[in-house]
């Protein structure tokens, strides 16, 4: 857990941005595993 908290602070994530981080063991995952996020549509503005 100290790793995934300790990532996003350092150097190597500098293009790492607008990410949700889920520390749950993977049952968020396992529970939902076809939920998958959508593309966004850039024409529908």
């Amino acid at each position: 857990m100290a790793n995934l908290l300790a990532f996003p602070l350092s150097p190597e994530a500098g293009f790492f941005c607008g990410s949700v981080l889920f520390m749950d063991g993977g049952s968020d995952a396992a529970l939902n595993p076809d939920a998958w996020p959508t593309r966004v549509d850039s024409t529908s503005r």
